[in-house]
């Protein structure tokens, strides 16, 4: 690990953003990333384990990989093939017999508690699938809490949804892990909550697209391919938009900022508590406790600090670096 470099823990759900979110934390030399542990989500736990690895195959560079669970704490498990496909991939092949294997020397949440006591206070979780895994995590060892810098969780929306009308998928997955890990008192103010009134801020126009993708390499391709199976969904329930999000890389980027300085990366954001509804007609619903709206000026003086706009062009910028080392890397 470099000087500047941002040690980082990936839990995740491959899925087709998840894709994007591997390859930046994975290569991009801004973050080290120590290791990934799967959930169920946007395909079932056999397929994101067996994507995660695949991806680091693809990408030609190894990291641990540990499976999570595949349920939530008190709701039976719910994927999201209609956007990502059976396999999560889309109709995209990856290799099916990766070549690095899935790592079996102890459970997920001992090796996330290695990796935070080994990079204690430095150390980012980056959550961009259900939050089951990290609510076992804490569950299990609470003192880990005041042993991590951030926590970036890829979920939630303010006043719509993508599963439901009130409801973003990640927190819907497992709504009770979601509320009980971000009114944490011990948590909150660590918590960074990327959500769709965000994600949405940052798609990929047309000329994004061709930036990243226009040299035609086979990664590039591989990469393209997997955008353009997500952008199909998206484009005929959003028709209205520019191009499609990529949500969980932000995920992952916005720890550089709120590692730093928001504003060198064009980030704005509120500082607010809140809260996740359990159960009912509003169930996996993200709300403000004060029952403020996103765009009320004024911050809190604790509670997860929650984006609202970036600089697109930077952030897409950085996809566009890790896709050059994986370029190289193909090479290698």
């Amino acid at each position: 690990m470099t000087i500047d470099q941002i040690p980082v823990w990936l839990d995740c759900d491959p899925g087709t953003d998840d894709a994007f979110a591997i390859l930046l934390s994975l290569l991009h030399p801004k973050f080290n990333l120590l290791g990934i542990s799967t959930v169920y989500g946007n395909t079932d736990i056999d397929n994101t384990t067996h994507n995660a690895l695949a991806l680091s195959d693809l990408l030609n560079k190894p990291v641990p990989v540990y499976r999570g669970v595949n349920h939530p704490l008190a709701k039976p498990p719910r994927y999201a093939a209609y956007c990502h496909g059976v396999s999560g991939m889309g109709d995209v092949e990856l290799p099916k017999n990766p070549r690095f294997k899935e790592a079996t020397d102890k459970p997920y949440h001992e090796a996330i508690r290695d990796a935070i006591l080994a990079y204690e206070n430095e150390i980012c979780l980056v959550v961009v699938g259900a939050y089951t895994n990290i609510h076992i995590l804490f569950s299990k060892y609470p003192e880990l809490k005041s042993k991590i810098k951030l926590m970036s969780m890829m979920g939630g929306a303010f006043d719509f949804g993508n599963i439901t009308p009130h409801a973003e998928f990640n927190v819907f997955a497992d709504p009770k892990a979601a509320n009980e890990l971000i009114t944490d008192p011990e948590l909150m103010n660590k918590i960074i909550i990327n959500g769709l009134n965000f994600t949405h801020s940052a798609v990929a126009t047309k000329k994004i697209r061709d930036s990243l993708f226009s040299k035609g390499t086979p990664i590039r391709k591989t990469f393209e391919d997997i955008l353009n199976y997500y952008n199909k969904h998206h484009s005929e329930k959003y028709k209205d938009s520019e191009g499609p999000p990529i949500h969980d890389p932000l995920a992952v980027f916005t720890v550089l900022p709120f590692s730093s300085n928001p504003e060198d990366y064009g980030v704005e954001y509120v500082r607010r508590r809140v809260k996740v509804i359990e159960s009912g007609e509003m169930e996996g619903a993200t709300v403000f406790v004060n029952g403020s709206k996103l765009t009320d000026p004024g911050n809190e003086e604790e509670g997860c600090m929650v984006p609202y706009k970036i600089n697109n062009e930077l952030f897409y910028s950085y996809i566009g670096e890790a896709l050059d080392i994986a370029d190289n890397l193909s090479l290698a």
